[in-house]
């Protein structure tokens, strides 16, 4: 989601439409850091150390001796819900920009038809 709301934001839109968006990627990088955050602590803590206390990396992966507790501590922090508030924007309100259909899903329910009549909390 953050990597097609950069993409548009990289665009050229109404003010009012930019400022909304950039306001919602504030939103979600303000929320995504705490997990970032979390997410290397925990493979700080279960990567194995070389003697001088350096991660041991196996061609481009950690070596973890205990992958199960990772994998169920990560998934314990993945399943942490976040909401986030958010007035979505309508895909008119975009403009003629060129959108890949890829990046309209990863912004799910960021923008919305005119049909739609979800509520505006987003959870993430």
């Amino acid at each position: 989601m953050l990597m097609a709301l950069s993409g548009i934001l990289e665009k050229e839109l109404p003010a009012k439409t930019a400022y909304w968006l950039a306001r919602a990627q504030k939103g979600l990088v303000s929320e995504f850091e705490p997990f970032d955050t979390a997410k290397k602590l925990l493979l700080d803590r279960y990567t194995t150390k070389d003697e001088a206390g350096e991660a041991i990396v196996d061609g481009d992966q950690f070596v973890v001796e205990d992958m199960d507790a990772l994998n169920a501590e990560f998934a314990e922090l993945s399943d942490q819900e976040v909401e986030i508030k958010y007035n979505p924007i309508s895909i008119e309100q975009l403009g003629d920009i060129n959108i890949k259909p890829v990046d309209v899903l990863r912004l799910g329910r960021l923008i919305k038809d005119e049909d739609d009549e979800e509520e505006d909390l987003i959870e993430v």
